[in-house]
């Protein structure tokens, strides 16, 4: 009798109008027009690894005093997700994890533990260029080297 009244409910549970009726009941927030999200677009031959993750390859040491650095160029896009154009926001980043083995740097301003100002006035609905040059002095032995940069971004 048990297994009779589980399947009864089983089925109860996937009729139409129960499944209609739990539709109903759930509510969805309501969309913020502010709402923002950031992309990334490699512009000059890094490969992406997620939507959000960019790999800048191996860097190859050569014989030079300064160390080995690698730049690259990455496209940051700004957009709202009412899908809304228009007006700026302020773009920062910081070095989520790093292994202390390398300098990171984003238009030239050198990255640390807490968010700096990388562009003021970022315009919402189109993607700019930016540098992240990586440098790894001559001091440091060969071997991985492991940074994370963290987007942050705020409507003006």
């Amino acid at each position: 009798m048990r297994s009779i009244a589980a399947v009864i409910l089983v089925i109860a549970l996937l009729s139409p109008e129960v499944n209609a009726a739990t539709r109903r009941r759930a509510a969805s927030a309501p969309i913020d027009p502010d709402a923002i999200t950031i992309s990334f677009t490699p512009a000059d031959g890094m490969r992406t690894t997620t939507r959000t993750a960019l790999d800048v390859g191996t860097l190859a040491r050569r014989e030079r005093a300064r160390g080995a650095r690698v730049v690259r160029n990455v496209a940051v896009g700004i957009d709202r997700i009412s899908g809304i154009t228009g007006g700026t926001a302020t773009l920062r980043a910081l070095l989520q994890y790093s292994d202390g083995r390398a300098t990171v740097r984003v238009n030239g301003i050198t990255l640390g533990a807490a968010p700096v100002v990388i562009d003021a006035h970022a315009p919402i609905g189109s993607a700019i260029v930016h540098r992240i040059d990586i440098e790894v002095p001559p001091t440091v032995p060969a071997g991985e080297v492991a940074s994370a940069i963290r987007w942050e971004v705020t409507t003006n």
